[in-house]
């Protein structure tokens, strides 16, 4: 008679036991999911926020390089006396050529100064005020002389603005 009595409350135990388990675990599942959901969102939040202050640090960054006497000394007239025997166009072959190095080692020595600060750029390069690419420090493949790209790059149209 006992048998009778205690193995059903045993069993009735057990499975009342099992399905809390169950209910549980499922209800704990979906709380630490939406935990990880919030948190998730959260962490997007901060990680844009931080890279469009990076990228406003930057643009500041290259507001106050424009600004250097290394840079500003790219675009002062070059101290090149035209000689008497020499043609106006070889004196502006030959000025252009002059002002063309001064431009590049710019370009070079923002590059350089940006990467011994631990942020070194993919690409630095002068434009004219329209955004064409008058220097560059990479490849000419990447953005070539001549180029255009204010309507290309977004961030130079807004620089130039």
């Amino acid at each position: 008679m006992k048998a009778k009595i205690i193995i059903p409350n045993i069993l009735a135990v057990l499975l009342l036991g099992i399905g809390l388990y169950v209910c549980l675990s499922v209800v704990s599942q979906r709380e630490s999911e939406a935990s990880a959901s919030r948190q998730l969102k959260s962490m997007s939040m901060l990680f844009a926020r931080s890279e469009a202050l990076r990228g406003r640090e930057r643009l500041q960054e290259v507001a106050r390089f424009s600004m250097t006497k290394a840079v500003t000394a790219a675009f002062r007239e070059l101290p090149l006396v035209q000689s008497a025997d020499e043609d106006a166009l070889t004196y502006e072959k030959r000025l252009r050529q002059a002002w063309f190095k001064k431009a590049l080692h710019t370009v070079e020595t923002v590059a350089a100064t940006l990467e011994s600060r631990g942020r070194a750029p993919a690409l630095v390069f002068i434009t004219d005020r329209n955004g064409v690419v008058l220097a560059r420090n990479t490849t000419p493949n990447a953005c070539p002389a001549g180029k255009n790209v204010s309507n290309a790059m977004p961030v130079v149209k807004r620089a130039l603005d």
